[in-house]
């Protein structure tokens, strides 16, 4: 999240479900206007944010079903 902050990626990405879910804005008819970096550094911020989540939700699932392991 601190990078989310730093580089204000409210402008391309959209955060769902309590902030646990990243979503690339992405619109065709705009994709001329934004920089090939810009859009393949959201595109990666929000695969890595998307799989982060996933993994500690899994994580604690797991936890919760073996409280003793």
């Amino acid at each position: 999240m601190a990078e989310f902050k730093k580089f204000d990626l409210s402008e391309y990405i959209d955060l769902y479900k309590q902030k646990t879910y990243a979503l690339f804005k992405y619109d065709y008819s705009f994709d001329r206007y934004v920089k090939p970096e810009v859009k393949k550094f959201c595109k990666d911020w929000c695969f890595k944010f998307n799989f982060a989540n996933n993994a500690l939700k899994k994580i604690l699932e797991l936890k919760a079903e073996n409280p003793t392991a």
